[in-house]
């Protein structure tokens, strides 16, 4: 039977510079990364160290509740000294500026954090827990004056990306330039209110997120993204 464990792992930065960062439970935290956290999640606070090229874990944390409509977490704290190797890819991740990313479940896995955390946290399964916050009213309905263009899905070994352009070559073009990472276009199609349906789609999968618009995505997922919207094909892209 598996153990009781964490629906999901963040990495936060320890020594957070968000000129917006907020007291969770004692520890400062950058509201950007707070937003994405729901209860049941697990916090890892660590630096990157350049000289062993490892992630320096200094705290463990479990989410028990978002309070303050949705602006700040209840969480619980453990102590640790732990390092974690990443492997070449995974490193930037932890080098980037953005002081928090999510885990992919396969990385998580190959740093054993279920086992880590039931380690630290032993009390896991007896532990209660605050309802999910509720989406806002503003991200529950279509947009107020529906603009069409793309939604489209860019696959890489990271993780996919779901975001929206009304100039899809142009938007392609910029990811050659700008992703330090091989990446191709896995999917694209029209919808007529694009906002909307980004916000739907990343509201969807928000469970899968690995930060900003990437996701860990598995094949059916793909397969039920492609099922909507318009294809209209574009010259020069498939």
């Amino acid at each position: 039977m598996a153990k009781p464990s964490p629906s999901k792992y963040w990495r936060l930065a320890s020594q957070s510079k968000d000129a917006s960062a907020i007291d969770c439970s004692g520890q400062a935290l950058p509201i950007a990364a707070v937003q994405s956290l729901r209860p049941r999640h697990g916090v890892l606070l660590a630096e990157w160290e350049p000289s062993t090229q490892l992630g320096r874990v200094r705290r463990l944390g479990i989410v028990r509740s978002i309070v303050g409509n949705g602006s700040c977490a209840a969480i619980d704290w453990a102590e640790c000294e732990i390092g974690l190797r990443p492997n070449p890819a995974g490193r930037r991740w932890w080098t980037q500026s953005k002081p928090f990313f999510g885990f992919a479940p396969d990385v998580a896995a190959r740093y054993g954090l279920d086992d880590l955390f039931a380690e630290h946290f032993p009390e896991f399964s007896d532990l209660t827990f605050g309802p999910a916050p509720k989406a806002s009213s503003h991200d529950a309905g279509p947009s107020a004056s529906p603009t069409g263009g793309y939604i489209y899905v860019v696959r890489s070994p990271h993780g996919f990306k779901i975001g929206k352009t009304v100039n899809l070559k142009q938007r392609t073009k910029l990811f050659e330039v700008k992703l330090p990472f091989k990446n191709s276009l896995e999917h694209y199609a029209w919808f007529d209110d694009y906002t909307h349906a980004e916000r739907s789609f990343h509201r969807r999968f928000h469970h899968k997120r690995l930060e900003g618009e990437w996701f860990d995505l598995q094949p059916d997922d793909l397969e039920a993204i492609k099922c909507e919207g318009k294809h209209i094909p574009l010259e020069g892209l498939r």
